[in-house]
């Protein structure tokens, strides 16, 4: 299926069928960058089911293609900042920019995560997007930081160590 038959079948989806949709949804190819803005899209339209949300968000890591992601990664930030959103919605953004072109700003979103006041399971995750980055220079910096940090002091240590 091609890009504008994929968005043009997913518009005239009733709130069921879009769930089933999303779930169903596979790829031969990666996303380009016009389809995966259609899904970052849905991911943030709070008028649609959490639950389409959230596979819309996971398609975007899944089928990752070849194409600058600056803004699927402001996109899903924004998600991830806003106060009244969904912790699932965090949680799936925040494993989806861990698939995407890692930078400095993505690991320290995640540090500012993990020292905030967010729910603890968006947290984790923010967590183990840094320690799925351990190689690169800042994620080792903000490990190390964290040695002593009451919750994820002995993890840090244990990612440095491996």
């Amino acid at each position: 299926m091609k890009r504008n038959e994929i968005i043009k079948s997913f518009n005239l989806l009733n709130k069921n069928d879009k769930l089933k949709f999303s779930l169903d949804f596979s790829s031969t190819l990666d996303l380009d960058l016009d389809l995966a803005l259609f899904f970052i899209s849905i991911a943030m339209d709070k008028s649609e089911d959490i639950d389409v949300r959230i596979e819309a968000i996971k398609i975007v890591g899944l089928y990752k293609g070849k194409y600058d992601d600056t803004k699927i990664k402001k996109q899903l930030t924004l998600l991830i900042l806003s106060t009244d959103e969904d912790e699932e919605i965090k949680i799936y953004s925040i494993n989806t920019l861990s698939i995407l072109d890692m930078d400095d700003d993505t690991l320290s979103l995640s540090q500012k995560i993990i020292i905030g006041n967010d729910y603890i399971l968006v947290k984790e995750a923010a967590f183990s997007l840094i320690s799925s980055h351990k190689k690169l220079p800042l994620a080792k910096n903000i490990l190390s930081s964290m040695i002593s940090h009451k919750i994820f002091g002995k993890s840090a240590q244990r990612e440095l160590k491996n």
